[in-house]
Order: C-alpha cells, then sequence, then structure tokens
C-alpha cells in the first residue's frame, strides 16, 4: 500500500508524487520488476521466482526511467517549479 507521507516542506507536484513513491516512473519500475525475471533478481530482497517471463529492453527503460526521475526531481530543487515538459502536459487530441 503506498500513500502520503509528509516531508515537511513545500515542493512540486510531482516532486510529491515521487517522495510517496507514485510518480510514473516507480510505477513504471516497480511493473516491470515484477513482471522481468532479469530485473526481479536484481532488486534486493526479491526472488525472481515470481517474474513471469523476460521483457527485451526492459532493463534499458528502468535505466531511463531511473534516469528521468532523478533529472525531474533535480530540476525541481533547482529552479522550484517542476520542468515545463510536465506543467504544460495534456493528452493527446485534447483541446488545451
Amino acid at each position: 500500500m503506498r500513500g502520503y507521507a509528509e516531508e515537511g516542506t513545500t515542493t512540486t507536484p510531482f516532486d510529491l508524487l515521487a517522495m510517496n513513491g507514485v510518480d510514473r516512473y516507480q510505477l513504471a519500475i516497480e511493473g516491470l520488476s515484477r513482471v522481468d525475471v532479469a530485473i526481479s533478481d536484481n532488486i534486493g530482497g526479491m526472488s525472481g521466482a515470481f517474474a513471469v517471463r523476460d521483457i527485451g529492453g526492459a532493463q534499458a527503460a528502468v535505466a531511463k526511467y531511473r534516469d528521468q526521475l532523478a533529472a525531474y526531481r533535480s530540476y525541481a530543487r533547482e529552479f522550484g517549479d517542476d520542468p515545463p515538459e510536465l506543467t504544460n502536459w495534456v493528452w493527446p487530441g485534447s483541446k488545451a
């Protein structure tokens, strides 16, 4: 179960999600770790026994997601706001 964890500071919407482990990147990483055998074997305290298959490119995706998460959190700390690609994002096909 995941939920709100008070950090005692004001931050950005995305950074708050990241602090609580519910941002899009951490959820994707967790999903991949529950499916891909190689990734689940590399996570401390987990066994690949529960993973159901190998997903091509999963390791690269996890690395990319971790890097992007770190970059967004760093941006928030430096500029006090989420990056424009997050704050200006709209659903494809919607009227902005």
